[in-house]
């Protein structure tokens, strides 16, 4: 049986996070290095799946010009999505859809990455 979470997108992901911030800075290198990381990071959080932690999340909303408690948020609906055994992903989710900016591109204007 197919879980309801498996239906659940988070608003934005790490993966475009990480993209908004290359696109705005330039490469995924000046990227990592804005964050304070390794030249890798940003192509290894890509290939396995990471999820940012909070601190380079809030470095992430310094570079953006994004508020820190959304990208907070999403973070969070993207570790509850993931977790099978939350029950309570749909409201995770619903709270950070109801804390983007209005400036915050929707689902639909943001490409995943072919960075890898």
């Amino acid at each position: 049986m197919k879980s309801a979470q498996a239906d659940l997108a988070c608003p934005i992901t790490t993966s475009q996070f990480l993209d908004m911030c290359a696109d705005k800075l330039g490469t995924d290198y000046k990227t990592s290095k804005a964050l304070g990381k390794h030249a890798s990071y940003i192509s290894n959080m890509r290939g396995r799946g990471g999820i940012l932690s909070d601190e380079t999340a809030i470095k992430i909303a310094d570079i953006l010009d994004f508020p820190v408690a959304s990208i907070l948020l999403c973070l969070a609906a993207e570790r509850a999505v993931r977790d099978t055994q939350f029950e309570g992903a749909e409201k995770v989710v619903e709270a950070a859809e109801m804390h983007l900016p209005r400036k915050a591109p929707a689902r639909r204007e943001i490409h995943l990455s072919t960075r890898l």
